[in-house]
């Protein structure tokens, strides 16, 4: 992605003097700048004017530019000024206007351009990427995700991304007529293994190789399974499916719960890497434990194969996470709200009595989730994102939750 510079002078002003400081500006601005920059043609009038998209930066070369910036119908601008040719209280008035528009505006030198640039694009892709994004939601939510219920016409709506319904009755079809062939040798025939019965394995892969292919035919970029509900019609778990998915690329998260699924595809585009959807099983002073039965193995250092938690058969992951930072995260069931925090993992010894995949995180002030209107399940993604998060965020008009 490259952000789009557009120089603005007004004709009254003395032409050389406008193109000496243009000359300046890309100076100042720097060989890290330049890559990451659209430079279009000077702009003195409004036909001029080149149709923009989300980011977009406005050069203010002169004073009486204020009528040709507000005709830029980016949703953010950034307002590059200089010392002279009355820039900066042109810059002002720009940056007025668009806020009582709705719009986001800042105003910047050089230096302070180049420095956020990277921060900028990067929230910006990702922003565009997520409206991008096609979701499912297979066979609706578990019946206990009380206060993670959501309407995907909601979702449409605030964040245009289009979330699909299908039955699973669709996935049981899948299921009865996937094969091995494409999944069997790699990562999961290798896995140590822990009492899961002879025909388990192959089942559960069989349906991870189905889940995966349907899922690349019908373009999705992720989806939520009502896992449950299809472990007690078939026998068989979805966790396999779902670390098979996530490591492929798709964000895909259990028990049908969007507004996890929403998080989760998010911090995929922003980090580029899998990530964790956890019960937060206990919270304590400054720690968190997430627990859940499956997780890409992109995450984990190594992991073995056993059986689901609540049920006892089947297959679930029981992986060890990389250690060291971490991110943990989750965009409100209402969409009004997302909270994030750096944290960081510590030391732990699996426990019998949770879900197989475990994580102890020392996150500072651990204690306000249990009061955030954030619902159950969180997500936590490698490394520290809470600066892009908050540009995101603002792009949203997600307010941060703290």
């Amino acid at each position: 992605m490259t952000v789009p510079l557009i120089p603005l002078a007004s004709p009254l002003h003395d032409s050389q003097s406008v193109h000496r400081i243009l000359e300046q500006t890309k100076t100042a601005l720097g060989p890290e700048a330049t890559p990451r920059l659209e430079w279009h043609p000077l702009v003195t009038e409004v036909s001029q004017i080149p149709p923009i998209g989300s980011l977009a930066v406005l050069l203010v070369l002169t004073g009486g530019t204020e009528f040709l910036g507000a005709q830029v119908q980016a949703e953010e601008i950034l307002l590059l000024v200089h010392r002279s040719q009355n820039s900066l209280p042109a810059a002002l008035e720009l940056r007025t206007f668009f806020e009582r528009k709705g719009r986001r505006a800042s105003i910047l030198i050089p230096q302070e351009l180049t420095r956020l640039l990277p921060l900028k694009e990067k929230a910006w892709q990702a922003v565009g990427a997520f409206r991008r994004s096609r979701l499912a939601r297979v066979g609706g939510s578990a019946s206990w995700l009380m206060g993670s219920q959501i309407d995907p016409v909601l979702i449409e709506q605030r964040f245009r991304i289009r979330c699909e319904e299908v039955s699973l009755q669709e996935m049981f079809r899948l299921f009865e007529g996937g094969s091995t062939d494409d999944l069997w040798r790699q990562p999961w025939l290798t896995a140590e293994t822990c009492g899961i019965g002879a025909e388990d394995l192959p089942k559960a892969d069989r349906f991870a190789g189905a889940l995966l292919a349907y899922a690349k035919a019908q373009g999705w970029d992720g989806l939520a399974l009502s896992c449950f509900d299809f472990l007690l019609a078939t026998g068989t778990s979805g966790c396999l499916a779902l670390a098979e998915l996530n490591r492929n690329h798709i964000s895909a998260g259990c028990e049908g719960d969007l507004p996890a699924l929403l998080t989760m595809r998010l911090l995929a585009l922003l980090s580029g890497r899998s990530t964790f959807m956890g019960n937060p099983s206990w919270i304590e002073m400054d720690r968190v434990l997430l627990a859940h039965c499956t997780i890409s193995p992109s995450l984990v250092q190594e992991f073995r194969l056993r059986t689901h938690f609540e049920s006892g058969t089947s297959v679930a992951v029981a992986g060890t996470l990389i250690p060291g930072e971490y991110t943990l995260v989750k965009i409100a069931p209402s969409l009004e709200g997302i909270f994030f925090a750096p944290c960081r993992t510590l030391p732990w010894e699996s426990q019998e009595n949770l879900c197989r995949t475990q994580v102890l995180l020392e996150m500072k002030g651990a204690e306000r989730l249990k009061r955030l209107p954030l619902a159950n399940h969180l997500v936590l993604v490698p490394g520290d994102w809470t600066k892009e998060l908050a540009e995101v965020a603002s792009i949203l008009q997600l307010p941060i939750l703290s």
